[in-house]
């Protein structure tokens, strides 16, 4: 039994309980809240008695929950049920805040923008002294060649979107958080952002748009991707996973920033010995000067230490690479997590010196009967700088005659010799 998805805001107070009766031993029912952007809530099981239960659930709407709904699940916990059994359910109740707040009184202070190569993150001061506080920002980003924002209008709720292909998008943001990142942008591209603070959520959202409304933007960098992998489920791959030892490989798994992730782990009912390697595939940077390599990565359980990134110029693509081709460990150019699920960025290495017509990378996995992490790898880019000629002189408005000769001065960044 499920309910309509109703908008929440985090930290309002939300409550649910129903009664629960069955004729079965292994017949069970449980409340669960299921969340659109946070951590859901599976409560325990009713339990094997003859007469009526009450459970409950009353909580405070987690981060990052933007909308919810309330589930009543029934099981089977028995082997051999022989489904006959009947659940009764009564007196259901589902509670959320239905207090309607005013607009709020003022905007958050210094918004701005710093841009990461192709991501934008945005910062900003939450309002703390107004009469109304903001439940939340909507935050919403244009292109530059969008010459306005389409401000929102009270009662109609602007749900999140990242599709930038009509050269906008927006994000709902709690109050508290004070900071939203658009990643995986458009290189070389202006974009603009502009932030609105609001109470409430569906017919009776009320967005604060008088006066002037704060705004911030920034240039994405000059890059060009030769690999961007974000192992989203439905992309093609851009990497290879080579088992050299041991049952345990690669594999895909919902985890990351955006979902999506390659996971290695030696443990399955104890730790194992294994090798394996993710390698991507051929990249030639031979037009450029420089060459980067970047990733997220998160690594629980055991040690960073059977953990390698790695580089050829002469594998075969093909082949096992523990023993063909000649591999640098370049390990040492990117941080490595202290241990957890979180995931960090482990910085860029430069890796120009390795700038070839068949360049391979590789993450290399290793663990032994003593000890086996998980490692899980995400959102592995490979990219350049375009090389970009600035004039110093003349530096306009001279007056050039024809026929005439003149001395042109110039500077460059990475420029190919």
């Amino acid at each position: 039994m499920t309910s309509d998805a109703f908008n929440v805001t985090e930290g309002e107070e939300i409550n649910a309980s129903f009664w629960v009766a069955d004729n079965d031993p292994a017949g069970r029912a449980r409340l669960c809240i299921i969340y659109e952007g946070a951590s859901n809530y599976y409560g325990t099981y009713s339990e094997d008695m003859a007469g009526w239960q009450q459970l409950t659930y009353t909580n405070l709407v987690p981060a990052g929950a933007t909308s919810a709904e309330f589930q009543i699940r029934f099981y089977d916990v028995s082997s051999n049920w022989d489904g006959d059994a009947t659940v009764f359910v009564d007196n259901v109740v589902y509670e959320y805040n239905t207090t309607v707040y005013p607009e709020p009184t003022n905007y958050p202070s210094d918004f701005n923008a710093t841009v990461d190569v192709t991501d934008i993150d945005l910062g900003w001061l939450d309002d703390t002294e107004g009469d109304q506080l903001p439940q939340a920002y909507l935050v919403l980003g244009k292109m530059i060649y969008q010459s306005e924002f389409v401000v929102p209008v009270d009662g109609t709720p602007v749900e999140n979107d990242n599709d930038w292909s009509d050269g906008y998008a927006a994000i709902n943001i709690p109050y508290g958080d004070e900071e939203a990142v658009f990643q995986f942008l458009q290189a070389n591209l202006q974009y603009d952002f502009a932030i609105f603070p609001y109470t409430n959520t569906g017919d009776d959202i009320d967005y604060k748009t008088d006066g002037t409304y704060p705004v911030a933007g920034g240039a994405t960098d000059n890059v060009v991707y030769s690999i961007y992998e974000t192992f989203d489920p439905e992309a093609s791959r851009d990497m290879m996973a080579y088992n050299v030892t041991g049952e345990q490989v690669w594999e895909w798994a919902n985890f990351g920033n955006p979902p999506g992730c390659q996971k290695m782990s030696g443990y399955a009912g104890g730790a194992n010995e294994n090798e394996d390697w993710l390698i991507t595939s051929s990249i030639d940077m031979t037009a450029y000067s420089n060459m980067l390599l970047r990733f997220d990565h998160a690594r629980n359980y055991a040690s960073n230490s059977g953990l390698f990134v790695m580089v050829s110029t002469d594998y075969d693509g093909t082949s096992d690479p523990s023993t063909n081709g000649t591999w640098t460990d370049i390990t040492s150019l990117f941080t490595f997590p202290s241990g957890g699920w979180n995931f960090i960025d482990a910085g860029i290495g430069d890796v120009s010196a390795y700038i070839s017509p068949t360049t391979y990378f590789a993450f290399k996995y290793t663990s032994t009967n003593a000890a086996a992490a998980t490692w899980e790898v995400d959102n592995v880019r490979v990219y350049t700088y375009v090389p970009v000629i600035t004039v110093i002189d003349p530096n306009g408005g001279e007056i050039l005659e024809q026929g005439s000769q003149y001395e042109i001065i110039w500077d460059h960044d990475y420029w190919v010799e």
